[in-house]
């Protein structure tokens, strides 16, 4: 189980590294928004949310771009 936990985590690490390389823009709005959530709530985002954050808002911004 420690096993699969290590590799979920390093895939997790290497796709949120490939994403903040990738999508500079995208890295520094979530690392925004963790910053204010941090701010106004006391809540530390982790990597994964960060992540999860990441793949959505460039989702989202990519749409926008699209639209013109």
């Amino acid at each position: 189980m420690a096993q699969r936990q290590t590799y979920e985590e390093d895939s997790h690490n290497e796709l949120y590294d490939e994403l903040k390389e990738r999508y500079p823009h995208v890295y520094q709005c979530v690392e925004r928004i963790a910053d204010y959530i941090l701010i106004n709530f006391h809540y530390d985002v982790g990597a994964e949310e960060r992540l999860y954050l990441m793949i959505h808002v460039e989702r989202v911004t990519r749409r926008s771009r699209n639209r013109g």
